[in-house]
């Protein structure tokens, strides 16, 4: 098909090209200017402070807690938190601050907000798990009396936070009870024994029965209402102990009144250890820094032999002693308005082991440790005693006590090294060839101290040998002598004073002192010698100190109230 051509007129033309022209100039020439555009910026606002609901907490193991942390100021462009633990093993923290207690301990939990912090510490304690049940092995028990037995308590859950058990009795006249559930019968009777644990007891119910009295012919064959017993055995002398202190079930007889007579020699070495007689003696005083300026002794009077001994010339040979069961190592303990008469203790062998010591050590001698108005008369004694502070026949000689016709010959040795307390401190030596002590209580007041006249020694002798060795403790005081070792000042009640009368004293045997640097036997009580025998040796008086040296043969007497030798 043919197309035709359009014809445009040209007045139309003409005007499009006018247009058109305006239109080109106007998009290439601006007909006005345009300013440019400024833009403003928001500064951001910083954290000022952050602080905790809580500062410190205590929290059991697996309790938690929620910290809250509060973030100033509101409008901080920034207020995120970020929490922390010093130790996560004790406590940790969540991110929305829920605090966990792990395990006993301290921890520190700290809240930070961009570059301010605050802290909380939190303790955590272990969770306690309270007892639930407590049971005793047994619900009963039999025991005689001086015996033991043991409860068993068990505690449950095994895990409990307190698991200790507290032991108690209803009758401690009957039984007693260890704070580890032993039970020791004491006399016949019944208990209850309560083991208690947290909130949470059990009992046990102890039957003690009587102690069998063990049969002793000698004594238990005798004519009712005797007053004469006989042994002949070392078995019956420590039967004859038994009595005294109330053992093998037997009542305690003091034999006041009564005489238990030796019918021939006894052997008692084959007795492995004996055990000292009786005598339950009480020290007021027991400084021994102080007591022997001042000694204060009590005797117990229901276990101390109170009769007569009579040796009837006899022997008791073998006696050895080496534990520290008393204070006193000796045939008795103590001897209270006793007579021992007319006997020999021959082979003695005492030694206080160093082990045995548990305090400033301990005083032996062969027949007693305390005498108080006793008669010791006719009585020799030889061997070997060992200990801290020894003498031949007597520790301590108290009131009314009277030494006549004895001779000691016995081998002695004072040693510092049976000793083992603290070595700061030190321990006394006071020793003598008869007697370690002189303590006289009941002096009464008087304006003239020579009224009142104390005879102690009538014709006795020493032959032995008294060795004071100190190299191995130094002592505070040594106070040695072949008569005795010290006196002692009345009690301060009755602010007394006596003339101490020793009437023929032989003094033939020998003392020995090592390692004494120096070494003074300082004497303070008023002393009359009758007779006495000093083989050469003479009494010097220091004036220079106002303190009486008695070398050698006499011992340590008091210093304030003068020295007179006749």
């Amino acid at each position: 098909m043919n197309k035709k051509s359009k014809i445009i007129p040209f007045s139309i033309l003409t005007m499009l090209l006018v247009v058109g022209s305006g239109v080109l100039s106007s998009c290439s020439t601006p007909s006005t200017s345009v300013e440019p555009t400024t833009t403003t910026s928001i500064p951001d606002v910083e954290v000022s402070s952050v602080t905790l609901s809580e500062a410190k907490v205590s929290l059991e193991e697996t309790a938690t807690k929620q910290l809250t942390a509060t973030v100033l100021p509101a409008t901080a462009t920034v207020k995120t938190v970020v929490w922390s633990s010093s130790d996560a093993k004790i406590a940790t923290v969540s991110d929305a601050g829920l605090v966990t207690a792990i395990k006993a301990g301290k921890a520190i939990i700290t809240a930070k907000a961009g570059t301010k912090t605050a802290t909380c510490e939190v303790t955590v304690t272990a969770k306690i798990i309270a007892v639930a049940s407590i049971a005793l092995d047994h619900t009963a028990v039999s025991v005689e009396a001086g015996k033991t037995a043991a409860l068993v308590a068990t505690v449950l859950p095994a895990n409990a936070t307190d698991k200790s058990v507290t032991w108690t009795t209803s009758a401690a006249a009957f039984a007693t009870v260890s704070d580890k559930g032993v039970v020791t019968g004491v006399a016949a009777g019944e208990a209850t024994i309560t083991a208690k644990a947290g909130e949470k007891t059990a009992t046990s119910v102890v039957t003690v029965t009587p102690i069998p009295v063990v049969p002793y012919d000698w004594y238990d064959k005798a004519d009712a209402g005797a007053k004469v017993y006989t042994v002949s055995t070392a078995a019956h002398l420590i039967e004859f102990g038994n009595i005294i202190s109330g053992l093998d079930g037997r009542n305690v007889d003091t034999f006041a009144g009564k005489t238990v007579q030796l019918a021939k020699d006894i052997d008692i070495s084959t007795v492995a250890e004996w055990r000292p007689i009786g005598g339950e003696v009480t020290f007021i005083t027991t400084d021994h820094e102080t007591v022997y300026d001042k000694i204060d002794i009590a005797i117990t009077p229901e276990k101390t032999f109170q009769g007569t001994l009579d040796g009837a010339t006899h022997s008791i040979s073998g006696l050895s002693v080496s534990k520290k069961d008393a204070k006193y190592g000796a045939f008795f303990v103590a001897l209270l308005n006793a007579t021992v008469k007319n006997i020999n203790f021959t082979n003695i062998n005492m030694a206080l082991s160093d082990a045995a010591s548990t305090d400033k050590g301990c005083d032996y001698a062969s027949v007693v440790g305390i005498a108080e108005n006793t008669k010791l008369t006719d009585i020799n004694v030889s061997g070997k005693i060992q200990s801290t502070r020894v003498a031949g026949i007597a520790y301590v000689v108290a009131d009314g006590t009277k030494l006549t016709n004895c001779v000691s010959s016995v081998t002695l040795i004072s040693k510092t090294k049976v000793y083992s307390e603290a070595p700061d401190k030190k321990v006394n030596i006071i020793s003598g060839g008869l007697v370690g002590q002189v303590a006289i209580e009941n002096a009464k007041t008087i304006a003239d101290k020579a009224k009142l006249e104390i005879e102690l020694f009538l014709n006795c002798e020493f032959n032995g040998t008294l060795t004071v060795d100190v190299s191995a403790v130094a002592p505070s005081w040594v106070w040695v002598g072949q008569l005795l070792g010290a006196t002692s000042y009345p009690s301060p009640a009755t602010n007394g004073y006596y003339t101490l009368v020793v009437n023929n004293f032989k003094a033939n045997g020998k003392l020995i002192i090592t390692d004494a640097d120096p070494l003074k036997l300082i004497t303070n009580m008023p002393i009359c010698f009758n007779g006495i025998d000093l083989k050469g040796a003479a009494v010097e008086v220091n004036t220079a100190n106002d303190h009486h040296d008695v070398h050698n043969k006499l011992g340590r007497i008091h210093k304030d109230l003068g020295l007179s030798v006749k």
